[in-house]
C-alpha cells in the first residue's frame, strides 16, 4: 500500500488497485514498484515503476501516462541531472529510458 494505491495479486501477476478497489493497473506485471519522484521543490508525485519480461515502464497516476514496458534500462532522474556533473540543473521529474543501447525517450512529468 502506498497512499491511495494498492498492490493486487492475481495468478503470479501484480496489477494496482484504488482505495475504491477500482482497476488501475491489470495484473499483467511481474514486478510494479510504488514511488515518488520529485517533480518541483518540495512536491512529489505518485509513480510506480513497471517490469514484465525482464523490461521495464512507468505509469502516472495523477496525468494516466502509460509508459509499456518494452525497455531494457529506465533511469529516474529526481534531481533533474543528466550527469552528475550539471549541478544548476533546475528542471525536476525527467525519466530516461534506453532500448538497444540508445536513449530512446527522456520524460518529464
Amino acid at each position: 500500500m502506498q497512499g491511495h494505491y494498492f498492490i493486487s495479486r492475481k495468478n503470479r501477476k501484480v496489477g494496482v488497485l484504488n482505495q475504491e478497489n477500482k482497476e488501475v493497473l491489470p495484473n499483467s506485471y511481474d514486478e510494479i514498484i510504488m514511488t515518488e519522484m520529485k517533480t518541483a521543490e518540495n512536491k512529489t508525485e505518485p509513480i510506480f515503476k513497471l517490469t514484465a519480461n525482464e523490461k521495464y515502464g512507468f505509469y502516472v497516476p495523477k496525468t494516466g501516462k502509460l509508459i509499456r514496458p518494452e525497455y531494457d534500462k529506465i533511469k529516474f532522474l529526481s534531481n533533474g541531472q543528466l550527469t552528475p556533473y550539471d549541478s544548476r540543473a533546475k528542471s525536476k521529474g525527467l525519466i530516461s529510458l534506453e532500448k538497444d543501447g540508445k536513449n530512446k525517450l527522456v520524460l518529464k512529468l
